[in-house]
């Protein structure tokens, strides 16, 4: 996950050298203000679109025992006549790792999916924006549950000679797929354009 998120990084810086190109960084301060720290950047592609990526890291989460690693690129299509401002709608996909403890039950997994996006890019100064948005979506997630304070040896496979093993906890295997309608990505960006 971070070598993905490093090559585009720097593919993107990359693509900086023409004088007409427009690159802005970001963080998304809702998220920040739950303990989940993001870190963006936005790089424009023409006169109407722009390419967004973000990624999300959190280690206790609304000060909880809950981790995510997560990955978001964007495509943007803006109305306002210029990128980075006014309306825009857009195609958004989520690449997430989370290990979360709640209501006694622990989730451990990864989830995967992709959907649309809608947003406000509302122009403070001539470099800074605060930028609106919301999306909804499909994501599939893969995950092991399992009840906290439960012994292992409740987590048994029978083999084809009927013995039984024993799974450590982190190789309790894949329980719980599923897919579901759910916003990917939700917030207020605070964005500074670099060039």
């Amino acid at each position: 996950m971070r070598k993905i998120l490093l090559i585009l990084t720097i593919v993107a810086l990359s693509v900086t050298k023409s004088s007409a190109q427009i690159v802005s960084i970001n963080t998304n301060a809702m998220m920040d203000a739950m303990q989940a720290y993001s870190f963006g950047f936005e790089l424009v592609l023409n006169k109407r679109s722009s390419l967004a990526v973000d990624g999300l890291w959190g280690n206790k989460i609304m000060g909880k025992n809950w981790k995510m690693l997560a990955f978001q690129p964007e495509w943007r299509l803006y109305f306002g006549g210029r990128p980075l401002f006014h309306h825009y709608v857009g195609a958004v996909g989520i690449l997430t790792k989370y290990d979360i403890e709640a209501y006694s039950k622990r989730y451990h997994g990864h989830a995967m999916g992709a959907g649309m996006s809608y947003g406000y890019v509302w122009p403070v100064t001539r470099r800074l924006l605060i930028d609106f948005h919301t999306s909804l979506g499909f994501v599939a997630r893969d995950e092991r549950n399992y009840m906290l304070r439960t012994p292992y040896s409740d987590y048994v496979r029978i083999d084809k000679s009927d013995e039984a093993g024993v799974y450590p906890t982190d190789e309790i295997p894949t329980n719980s797929r599923a897919t579901m309608l759910c916003p990917i990505k939700i917030g207020v960006s605070v964005s500074y354009i670099l060039k």
